[in-house]
């Protein structure tokens, strides 16, 4: 998967997925992005909704646009797998947000995610278990969750606690629990 993308060996590969638009907070992880260090790879997969033009002069005045890959349209069923492969770490540096479908794309498969602290993303997110929370939707904060990610949380049994949550989070749990559940009421 990072050699169809162009990625280097070692890299350190953050993904943006789903469509793009200004909640989402693509420009802070732009922002965010140009304060990490060479190892960091950036990938950018999906359809804009409103005009990209911002956002590609972010990505051409970044000191680090090399680093940048963008996949600026519709990512059909047979590559999504392609580019949750070759991630390290999702980030979700949305503004506001109630929940993303994203995260459970991500976990599904077995992918962490770095979420800011808005709405109830960080509700499925455990820091230092199934991700990292940046404290708030800011460049700054989104940078230091990621390298934080990297540096404290990535050693971590990250992938066997996504696991763990997909199997609490689970069809056959659930119905599981319901018949408990039922069998209970007196």
């Amino acid at each position: 998967a990072r050699e169809n993308l162009g990625l280097p060996e070692g890299a350190r590969v953050l993904l943006f997925f789903g469509f793009i638009r200004d909640y989402k907070g693509l420009d802070l992880l732009l922002e965010a992005f140009a304060r990490l260090g060479d190892k960091y790879w950036l990938v950018i997969a999906g359809e804009c909704y409103g005009s990209f033009a911002g956002y590609k002069n972010q990505i051409d005045n970044l000191p680090n646009r090399d680093r940048v890959i963008v996949r600026q349209d519709y990512i059909p069923e047979e590559d999504v797998a392609m580019y949750w492969a070759a991630a390290d770490l999702a980030v979700l540096p949305y503004k506001s947000a109630t929940q993303s479908g994203i995260t459970s794309i991500a976990f599904h498969f077995d992918t962490p995610v770095c979420v800011t602290d808005v709405g109830g993303l960080k509700e499925i997110v455990t820091d230092g278990k199934t991700g990292v929370v940046a404290h708030e939707p800011s460049a700054f904060s989104v940078a230091q969750a990621v390298e934080l990610f990297f540096e404290e949380y990535a050693a971590a049994d990250i992938e066997g606690n996504i696991q763990s949550l997909k199997k609490e989070l689970s069809w056959s749990n659930f119905s599981t629990k319901m018949i408990e559940f039922f069998n209970g009421i007196d």
